[in-house]
């Protein structure tokens, strides 16, 4: 049993195998749910299949016409042409431009007050840590690409007895990296991107829109299987949203470091927008999966860097262990 949700992909362009030509303003269903094909495992196929010799970006399916495709995203200015089989293991293909971009304000944009950090107790925005080697400070995990270096201030936007109209929250540790590591020699190239930030005011802001959801725990591993898990999320952009992972690493084009790996949401509605780098991601369990670090133009799609390979790189890299409050 299976769903459809309507959006659009605007403009999308049908592969030819020598010539292409545009279908317009074409309607896309996306398919959601656990028996209907193209599943991620096609898209990978897919990847592997033409990623040598197409400048892909990143792989989605959907339905089109009434049946299942699979739309292939590639990196070059629009309107490009790009050879790719009109078929592949039996379903259309369709192809679109664009790439998952980091999910963070390009230019300065009002900030409405919100939940970048709360007390120990509202469990809002920002996962709190700490460590066992100052086990006086509390840190909030966000990316390292949306907050400065080593020692920036962190603000929190909105409260009402600031003289600028914020309060400065908390500022950057020296626990951050935002790079790329290879597990062996021959490895593919996973994406890290956090950054601990030390709390210095936990000051809750007065917002109505404080989630009711307690992160209990962290996700220690990657299982691999080609199993759906129902996924959310909470961020200061689009607030409360649900998709679907498979916990697994997929691969997808960065502008920065080039074809790298992490874990990929998609949803049948946008699961997040430039504002949200940094938001939690966590299952039905609480528990915490991973943080969202880039995103789809349409939002639908999202690369969420896993917790593990967090907790294990900060492990490797500062000789420090940290851990959610929650669990200590």
């Amino acid at each position: 049993m299976f769903r459809i949700f309507n959006y659009f992909l605007t403009p999308l362009m049908r592969l030819e195998k020598k010539s292409q030509s545009y279908i317009g303003y074409q309607e896309i269903l996306p398919i959601t749910g656990t028996g209907m094909l193209p599943r991620r495992v096609i898209l990978s196929r897919f990847w592997s299949t033409y990623i040598k010799d197409t400048p892909l970006s990143y792989m989605n399916s959907g339905i089109v016409n009434g049946g299942p495709a699979i739309i292939a995203y590639v990196h070059v200015p629009k309107g490009t042409p790009v050879e790719l089989p009109t078929e592949f293991e039996g379903y259309p293909v369709l192809l679109d431009y664009g790439t998952i971009e980091p999910a963070c304000h390009t230019r300065p944009v009002a900030l409405s007050p919100g939940i970048s950090i709360g007390s120990v107790s509202a469990c809002t925005l920002g996962a709190m840590f700490k460590n066992e080697t100052e086990m006086e400070k509390i840190f909030i995990l966000t990316t390292k690409h949306s907050v400065g270096n080593t020692d920036s201030t962190v603000i929190q936007p909105g409260s009402s007895d600031a003289e600028k109209g914020y309060t400065i929250c908390a500022k950057v540790s020296k626990y951050n990296f935002y790079g790329v590591i290879h597990e062996h020699e021959d490895a593919d190239a996973l994406l890290l991107d956090y950054a601990f930030c030390e709390v210095i005011n936990s000051q809750v802001v007065s917002t109505n829109n404080t989630p009711e959801f307690c992160i209990s725990n962290t996700k220690d591993s990657g299982s691999g299987p080609e199993i759906e898990y129902e996924i959310r999320k909470f961020g200061r952009t689009t607030n409360y949203t649900e998709g679907v992972v498979e916990d697994r690493l997929e691969f997808f084009y960065n502008r920065k470091f080039g074809h790298v790996k992490t874990l990929v949401v998609s949803a049948k509605e946008r699961f997040g927008a430039p504002g949200d780098s940094g938001s939690p991601v966590f299952d039905k369990n609480n528990t915490l999966w991973g943080i969202l670090q880039g995103v789809s133009p349409d939002g639908l799609l999202v690369s969420v860097v896993p917790i593990h390979l967090i907790l294990q790189h900060v492990r490797s890299e500062f000789e420090v262990s940290f851990k959610l409050m929650s669990e200590i």
